[in-house]
């Protein structure tokens, strides 16, 4: 289930509120579904209209992380004035909105990052999915230096959950990081 609860009277008037039961679906797409559809509702009786596609888009493009698709949408809640319809663009500059609140932070922690670590970051990120990253052609794409310094700067990304790894698979662990790296055009 899913539901906020806040005690600040102004948070309850900003955020909206709805129940999403779990256990009434088969699997994550499911309910990713349905909690798109509980977001679609509570948009209608305040007078906001939203295409259900748009839960779609932002199931395929944030790998169906909710927490990303719930931020994006509470963004999008609020830009949306009433009676008036959330259009796809509106997508694009909600993202762009919480990228530009997080500047600050991904640009302290990029920039902190000892230069080893930077540049294996740099590289999963630009790769989005990078497999085999100590073999010959992932270092020789990226102009990494050795397959042992690869391990070593992998193993601090890891310990500070820069980078995620499933199934031999790595990724940068926050999907709006990548992004502020493309728009410093750093990638």
């Amino acid at each position: 289930m899913i539901w906020h609860v806040f005690d600040d009277v102004e948070i309850r008037r900003k955020y909206h509120c709805f129940v999403v039961d779990i256990y009434a679906t088969k699997n994550l797409a499911e309910f990713v579904n349905m909690l798109g559809k509980a977001v679609v509702d509570e948009l209608r009786p305040k007078g906001k209209r939203a295409w259900e596609k748009f839960i779609n888009l932002l199931y395929e493009r944030f790998e169906a992380v909710t927490s990303y698709m719930h931020r994006i949408l509470n963004v999008l809640f609020s830009r949306t004035e009433k009676g008036a319809t959330c259009t796809p663009p509106m997508v694009d500059e909600a993202i762009d909105f919480l990228i530009h609140m997080s500047s600050d932070t991904y640009e302290s922690l990029f920039y902190q990052m000892p230069e080893k670590q930077r540049l294996l970051f740099l590289a999963i990120a630009r790769d989005g999915k990078a497999h085999e990253i100590n073999g010959g052609q992932f270092l020789k794409r990226h102009k990494l230096s050795s397959a042992s310094s690869v391990s070593s700067a992998l193993k601090g990304l890891l310990e500070k959950d820069f980078v995620t790894v499933d199934k031999g698979v790595y990724s940068v662990y926050d999907q709006f990081f990548p992004l502020w790296l493309k728009f410093k055009g750093v990638i």
